[in-house]
C-alpha cells in the first residue's frame, strides 16, 4: 500500500495556491529588509562624536627641484633685488634732480619775465633814440653845408638807427645828406654853364636851360622830399629856378655871383676834415 512521501502528505494537507506563493514572497521581502538593517547597525552604532567622512579632499601636490636649480633661482633673485635697488636709487636721484630743475625753471621763468620787461623798455628807449638820431641828422639839411658835421655827425647818426622801418621812412633824408657835397658841386657846375650861355646875344628866354635844370639828378632828388624847399640847398634850387623862369634877355637877367660864392665857401669846409 503506497502512502507517499512526507512532502506529499504536507502538500496534500496544505494545498499550494497562487495566493500562498504571493504571501510567501512578501514575507521573504520583509525578512531580507530586516536582515539588511541588522547588518548596517554597527556602522551607525559609533559614538555621537563621529562624523560622516567628507566626500572628497584636495590632495597636496609635491614639487621636486634640484639643488643647482634652487641655487640658480636664489642667484637670479639676488640679482633682481640688486637691480631693483639700483633702479630705486636712480629714481630717487631723478626725483631730487627734478625738484632742483623745477626750482631752476621757476627762477628762469622769473628771469625771463624780467628780461621781457627790460627788452620792452629798451625797445621803447631805442625807438626814442632812433627818432632823436633822425631829427639830429635831418637838421643838417636845413643849414649850410659843413663837411665835418655832415660826414662825421649826420651820416653816422643815420647809420646808427636800429629800427628798419624808421630808417626806411626817412631814407630820402639819408640820401640827400650823403649827396650833399656832390649836389653842391653839380649846382655850381650848372649855374656856371647857364650864365655863360645866357650871356650870349639874341637869347630871349631860358626855357631850354630851365628844362635841363629840371632834369638834373639833384633837382629830382629834392623834389622827392616833401619839405625840400625849406632845406638849405632846396632854397638855392628854388632861387635858380626863379631866375631862369624870369629871364627875358633884357631887364631880367640871371645873376648867380653871390650864390656861387656862398656855395664855394661851403665846399671849403672839406679842407677841415
Amino acid at each position: 500500500m503506497y502512502y507517499g512521501t512526507e512532502l506529499e502528505a504536507i502538500t496534500m494537507k496544505h494545498p499550494i495556491t497562487i495566493t500562498t506563493i504571493i504571501i510567501n514572497m512578501a514575507i521573504m521581502k520583509y525578512c531580507v529588509a530586516a536582515l539588511l538593517m541588522i547588518i548596517s547597525l554597527p556602522v551607525f552604532s559609533q559614538t555621537g562624536n563621529d562624523t560622516i567622512p567628507s566626500i572628497s579632499k584636495t590632495t597636496p601636490i609635491q614639487v621636486s627641484i634640484s639643488i643647482d636649480d634652487l641655487n640658480a633661482l636664489k642667484t637670479e633673485n639676488d640679482s633682481l633685488k640688486s637691480q631693483l635697488s639700483i633702479v630705486n636709487e636712480k629714481y630717487q636721484k631723478l626725483v631730487v634732480t627734478s625738484e632742483k630743475d623745477k626750482s631752476k625753471l621757476s627762477k628762469l621763468e622769473i628771469d625771463l619775465n624780467h628780461l621781457k620787461s627790460d627788452t620792452t623798455r629798451l625797445y621803447v628807449a631805442q625807438r626814442e633814440a632812433d627818432k632823436r638820431l633822425v631829427n639830429i641828422a635831418s637838421n643838417f639839411l636845413y643849414i649850410p653845408y659843413e663837411a665835418y658835421s655832415i660826414e662825421k655827425i649826420a651820416i653816422p647818426a643815420f647809420k646808427a638807427i636800429v629800427n628798419d622801418r624808421l630808417r626806411h621812412e626817412h631814407h630820402i633824408k639819408y640820401e640827400l645828406l650823403c649827396n650833399y657835397r656832390k649836389d653842391i658841386e653839380s649846382i655850381l657846375s650848372f649855374i656856371e654853364f647857364a650864365c655863360n650861355e645866357l650871356q650870349k646875344p639874341f637869347v630871349k628866354d631860358a626855357n631850354e636851360f630851365l628844362l635841363q635844370f629840371h632834369n638834373q639828378p639833384f633837382y629830382q632828388s629834392y623834389q622827392n622830399y616833401p619839405e625840400w624847399s625849406d632845406t638849405y640847398l632846396g632854397g638855392k634850387i628854388s632861387l635858380i629856378d626863379k631866375q631862369l623862369k624870369e629871364f627875358d634877355g633884357n631887364q631880367h637877367k640871371v645873376d648867380f655871383t653871390a650864390l656861387k660864392e656862398e656855395l664855394n665857401k661851403c665846399l671849403k669846409t672839406i679842407e677841415a676834415l
